[in-house]
């Protein structure tokens, strides 16, 4: 393989690994009830390149429209219990152009009374990358984050970065690749894994109170910077799925001054548990995850 060849090719296996971290979690970590067992992949760590493509056709259905023009606050949020439970999830993935495959694998665990342990692991044939984020929770039903790790591994150069916030100082401290620097946040920020589950409890309190979808605008550290991610509710789709087909809410990633589109399709009724998404760019081909299987309750998901 030529060097801008395996250039391409490493490229595209980290950005489809990053992609299985940053959408999943979106996901399957708001379930409520008993823990879930642990679900053994049975994906093969090799690439497959001539393996059909996984059916992931999808069928417009009705859009449920909210019930106000306005947003729901984050006061009109705060009231509605978070819900936490251990859970685990396989989800695979393909970037489309390559004959790349990759699992992931989201795991959602409490470690004391208050404390909670968000991981988040993406592994193919030549890389691996893994993601966790510790926090605990407020009184007003928001996260707290504490530590966030990342850490990628193989082909190319690894990475390590880990962030420790001190709320009391309002700072966090990035360390990337032993280098570490200080900078300020404000009350409310949240790391890459952490938002994500506080958008699924925004999402599953709107519904429970059957208020407006809310504003889903997160304040984020990533990259020694503090970001602002946004999203915007879409409706209700049909979404097809080995697992079956699901009623999925379809939330888009709010962009300006890029031709990136990333969306998400959550299923409401599994909490708001991710069964597609998919990121696409202009004339760079894009990558597409897809649920493999789950449990949830201690019972295996099905479609319709």
């Amino acid at each position: 393989m030529k060097h801008s060849s395996t250039k391409h090719y490493w490229r595209a296996v980290c950005g489809l690994l990053t992609m299985l971290l940053t959408a999943s979690v979106t996901l399957q970590a708001y379930a409520s009830g008993t823990s879930l067992p642990r679900i053994q992949s049975a994906l093969p760590p090799s690439p497959v390149v001539n393996e059909p493509a996984v059916e992931t056709a999808l069928e417009t259905a009705p859009v449920i429209t909210p019930g106000a023009t306005s947003a729901t606050t984050t006061d009109e949020l705060a009231s509605i219990p978070f819900q936490l439970a251990t859970f685990r999830a396989v989800y695979k993935a393909d970037y489309k152009g390559l004959p790349i495959r990759a699992t992931g694998i989201r795991e959602l665990s409490r470690t004391a009374d208050n404390d909670y342990l968000l991981s988040s692991s993406a592994n193919s044939f030549v890389a691996s990358i893994t993601e966790q984020s510790r926090f605990s929770l407020s009184d007003d039903n928001q996260i707290i984050p504490n530590e966030y790790q990342y850490h990628r591994k193989g082909i190319g150069k690894n990475r390590d970065a880990t962030l420790s916030f001190d709320w009391a100082a309002l700072q966090v401290e990035n360390d990337v690749q032993a280098r570490p620097w200080k900078m300020s946040v404000p009350l409310g920020a949240l790391d890459k894994l952490s938002y994500q589950l506080q958008m699924r409890h925004d999402l599953a309190a709107a519904q429970h109170k059957d208020l407006p979808w809310p504003d889903l605008t997160y304040q984020v550290a990533d990259g020694g910077q503090l970001k602002t991610y946004q999203f915007s509710v879409v409706g209700l789709e049909l979404v097809t799925t080995p697992v079956g087909k699901f009623k999925a809410l379809r939330v888009t990633r709010v962009r300006k001054d890029s031709d990136r589109v990333t969306d998400f399709w959550l299923a409401p009724e599994y909490d708001f548990m991710l069964v597609r998404f998919i990121q696409k760019e202009e004339d760079r081909g894009g990558f597409e995850l897809i649920l493999k299987e789950a449990t949830f309750r201690d019972e295996i998901v099905k479609g319709l």
